[in-house]
């Protein structure tokens, strides 16, 4: 069992210590050649300036995204202020017109019938069900 841990290690050892000769060097050089030549070449530029100008202009669309996020969730709930917000105060006008135009008689009679109408939907929906 040692003989073979110390063959194994030799074995290791030769081939780390050995560098991988290239199967087919001419190849080697010419596809290293034509990726300089490309690099150097005025594509390559073109490219990264493509690229330069993709990523800006998304990054742009990024922000102006995020602010128009930001300012719709500010025109409904004015953060650190303490106004109410806009539909806070649509319904609170809504709600004292109302109040103004209808009588507590009136209001009450309308709300019964809504009750009765929801009671009324809800039995015929247990029926069905049964």
């Amino acid at each position: 069992m040692r003989e073979q841990e110390i063959i194994y290690e030799s074995l290791l050892n030769r081939f780390r210590n050995t560098l991988p000769a290239p199967r087919d060097p001419e190849i080697l050089t010419q596809s290293i050649r034509s990726k300089i030549e490309r690099i150097t070449d005025g594509t390559y530029r073109q490219k990264r300036r493509k690229m330069r100008m993709f990523s800006l202009v998304s990054g742009i669309a990024a922000s102006l995204l995020l602010c128009l996020l930001l300012h719709d969730m500010g025109m409904y709930r004015n953060i650190g202020e303490n106004k109410p917000s806009v539909r806070r105060e649509t319904t609170v006008f809504k709600t004292n017109n109302y109040l103004k135009n209808n009588t507590i008689d009136e209001i009450i009679k309308e709300k019964t019938a809504i009750l009765h109408r929801k009671e009324s939907l809800s039995l015929l929906i247990q029926k069905r069900h049964k």
